[in-house]
């Protein structure tokens, strides 16, 4: 035998066994779940915007990391997670409305929508300080709520609900995780 038939002969195993594992690979990624992540805010900060420039960014850093902990979660469970990214182009109302925010989700391909509203109250210096959490979990072509929550923030959190990436980051992870429990 030729050396091309021996690599041929020594290859060809190998070579079936990966061209399977793909063939068998690409039909499951194409199960994956479709995840759309949207947060807002409601509450004092919502209706008195934060004049400061440094507690106006302390509270989209932190709403920054409580999206990344979810996103982490769910694509650690194999999901397509991808966030709203801004919504505009349409008044307040509208834009934080179920519908509008679920036709965003449609649009934007996914099967699933989390939208998390974080309420910030103010402590005695001004500072924002997160609340509570409303928590709605649907399925978007059918537009079913899966599940409803009310969360106490602070419980989800050893940091005390700072305004920090951290805090916000052990958040997220916390509701996803509840999330993937009760669904």
């Amino acid at each position: 035998m030729d050396r091309l038939a021996q690599f041929r002969a020594s290859t060809m195993p190998a070579v079936v066994v990966f061209l399977a594992l793909i063939l068998l690979g690409i039909p499951a990624g194409l199960h994956a779940e479709n995840l759309m992540v949207y947060i807002e805010t409601w509450g004092p900060t919502e209706l008195e915007p934060i004049e400061d420039e440094e507690k106006y960014l302390k509270v989209q850093y932190f709403l920054s990391a409580v999206e990344a902990g979810i996103m982490e979660v769910f694509f650690e469970a194999e999901y397509v997670v991808f966030n709203a990214g801004p919504i505009s182009g349409v008044e307040e109302d509208v834009r934080r409305s179920e519908a509008h925010v679920l036709k965003v989700a449609r649009d934007g391909g996914a099967d699933l929508l989390m939208r998390l509203s974080v309420r910030f109250d103010s402590v005695a210096d001004g500072a924002p300080k997160p609340d509570l959490g409303e928590l709605v979990y649907y399925r978007v072509d059918s537009e079913d709520t899966m599940l409803t929550e009310r969360l106490q923030l602070a419980d989800l959190t050893a940091e005390r609900t700072k305004l920090s990436g951290k805090a916000g980051f052990e958040i997220g992870t916390a509701i996803a995780r509840r999330v993937l429990d009760n669904s």
